[in-house]
């Protein structure tokens, strides 16, 4: 009988994952910034001309501050699970089950209530009502950004559900793409080349012709951040900040006013070319740049602002507002508030205040109350 005995198993490797607090600062000044632009670009009256307003919400809506949490989507899950997935240390029940469990439940109730509202305002009307069904099984999959058009009405701003969902599905392949710094950097070069020939080649109607109405509705030559091929390189972007993380932190730290200064640079730069180009491929360039240059100083840095409680209580509901703040938006439109305050600075502020107090009291009542005791995700 053989004395041998089988070798002990190798210790766990321990999580090497680090939070870096000041990047809470981007997520929540990020959501302010899409909710200021959202609450601007839909109101009427919108306030009278000013060189202050013009100045900042033409920067707004030039700038795509969304895809600051494309970015620091795939900056964060590198920091969660690239080692894991290398080193084979996760499974793909637990990992699929934590994304959907953090992201389902509250898109569901809001998907839910789109659907509620639509019957109620349209009154049945299944002409209304039926399309709005169709969109809403599309949403609850959270698959919606595997169709060739997935332009949806119900919870409109869904969009980044649907493009951060297929990142998570394509993360094991994102992890083989950055395996290695030459391997990221070759494939950000491929990346930044399909996105421009989606531009200019697939997003052109007369590129190629669409052979039926049902192709035509179906196949979309409206290219946008919903589709992987414009979004990727802002996720490669942010895989490659990951790789250099070990070398970033430690400069920004010791020079945290140099990379300041480099990203409000950028920041400048960033508004120059979004307010006086049309060209989508160099705007995406830029936001890859300005989105970068921003999560490069946070992983490093640690002024107050950056790390202060009201960031961190902000970031803790930011999906919750990202997805909820257009329907309280349009709730304060029923107050038909322009019949009452004449001025358009004034109604702006009013309706972004009562649109704010209402997101953010929905948003803590639900994560923190009624789903913790409903036992839901």
């Amino acid at each position: 009988m053989s004395t041998e005995t089988a070798p002990a198993a190798a210790p766990a490797k321990k999580s090497t994952f680090k939070h870096y607090d000041a990047l809470d600062g981007l997520r929540a000044f990020a959501i302010i910034g899409v909710v200021l632009k959202h609450i601007w670009y839909n109101i009427e009256p919108k306030p009278e001309p000013n060189p202050l307003y013009d100045w900042l919400f033409t920067g707004l809506r030039q700038m795509n501050i969304s895809l600051m949490f494309l970015m620091l989507a795939a900056f964060s899950m590198a920091c969660g699970y690239y080692d894991k997935l290398r080193d084979g240390r996760f499974t793909p029940d637990s990992f699929y089950t934590k994304r959907y469990k953090r992201i389902w439940p509250f898109f569901a109730l809001m998907v839910v209530v789109d659907v509620l509202v639509t019957a109620l305002t349209h009154h049945g009307d299944l002409t209304y009502l039926v399309p709005s069904l169709y969109e809403a099984f599309a949403d609850l999959t959270l698959c919606f950004g595997l169709l060739p058009n997935p332009d949806i009405s119900v919870i409109g701003v869904g969009w980044f559900i649907g493009i951060v969902f297929l990142f998570y599905i394509m993360f094991p392949f994102f992890v083989f793409l950055i395996d290695n710094k030459r391997r990221a950097w070759f494939t950000l070069a491929i990346a930044l080349l399909f996105s421009y020939v989606t531009y200019a080649y697939f997003g052109e109607d007369s590129a190629r012709t669409l052979q039926s109405d049902f192709n035509a509705a179906f196949v979309t030559t409206d290219v946008s951040f919903k589709s992987m091929a414009i979004a990727g390189p802002i996720f490669l972007v942010g895989g490659l900040v990951f790789l250099y993380k070990d070398k970033i932190a430690p400069w920004v730290e010791r020079h945290n006013l140099v990379m300041l200064a480099i990203a409000v640079a950028v920041t400048a730069c960033y508004y120059l070319v979004a307010t006086n180009t049309d060209q989508p491929f160099v705007i995406l360039v830029m936001s890859a740049i300005f989105d970068a240059a921003w999560i490069s100083y946070g992983i490093g840095a640690k002024d107050r602002i950056m790390n202060s409680r009201f960031v961190k209580y902000v970031t803790k509901i930011c999906m919750e507002i990202f997805l909820c703040h257009m329907f309280f938006f349009r709730a304060v439109q029923f107050l038909h508030l322009e019949n009452h305050i004449a001025n358009g600075a004034l109604l702006y502020l009013v309706t972004l205040i009562l649109t704010g107090i209402l997101t953010v009291g929905f948003s803590h009542l639900i994560k923190f109350y009624i789903f913790p005791r409903l036992k839901i995700g």
